[in-house]
């Protein structure tokens, strides 16, 4: 069985004692409501707090709203987040599970400028701390550095090593926080790796489980608001 659908079928049991409605789940859920290059009506009052961290993310070096202003037509298609758990209505919420190359000095920037007026569904300190534990170098390969161009982080770097890929991947989970929350969902739940033991894959009971008392202990998923989106 794949990792997240354990995952799901573990928050599933959860919100069904809880809350006593089905709880229906999809895998790797595209979210058109997520786009990757930002858009500021649909955030709102949230606008300049993304503005804010995208600048953090490259170094003050460029302000958001020119850089999407600026887009030639070759980058007009936009794409959107893919959810790793998406709960469907009346939950409305997702499930992310991060493992270590999501904790890094460039997601901290965000947790860092990002997240004091979002009502969120993790333990920023604790992903605070994370983060400080892990620096990413550039690199060459796809783990770091884009291999398609994103004109929102594109080299910056001199020679072949780069970190873009490192810095848009910080960016696009931190939309996965914002932009549900600026929308009126429920927040995104974030388990890390630790919760599992350490273990990104081949979950046996005991990393489930442990995973069910995170929630548990946590109430997480006792505050979910049931709500039609």
């Amino acid at each position: 069985m794949g990792k997240l659908l354990q995952l799901a079928i573990c928050v599933k049991e959860l919100l069904e004692d809880y809350h006593g409605i089905e709880a229906r789940f999809e895998l790797e859920k595209d979210c058109s409501w997520i786009p990757n290059f930002p858009d500021a009506k649909a955030l709102g009052n949230y606008w300049d707090i993304v503005c804010r961290v995208y600048s953090a993310l490259v170094d003050e070096k460029w302000e958001l709203g020119s850089v999407l202003a600026g887009r030639t037509i070759s980058f007009q298609p936009v794409g959107y987040a893919r959810a790793d758990i998406w709960f469907k209505e009346p939950y409305s919420f997702i499930v992310e599970f991060d493992e270590k190359q999501h904790f890094n000095q460039f997601r901290l920037r965000t947790l860092e400028h990002g997240y004091k007026l979002i009502k969120t569904g993790f333990d920023v300190t604790r992903y605070t701390e994370l983060c400080k534990q892990n620096v990413i170098r550039p690199g060459k390969s796809g783990f770091t550095k884009l291999k398609s161009p994103d004109p929102l982080f594109p080299e910056m770097l001199e020679g072949y090593a780069q970190d873009n890929r490192t810095r848009q991947r910080a960016f696009r989970d931190y939309l996965k926080d914002v932009v549900p929350f600026a929308l009126g969902m429920n927040p995104t739940i974030r388990i890390d790796y630790k919760i599992t033991n350490g273990k990104i894959k081949d979950f046996q009971k005991e990393d489930i489980e442990a995973a069910r008392n995170y929630f548990r202990m946590t109430r997480l998923l006792q505050q979910i608001e049931l709500k039609e989106v």
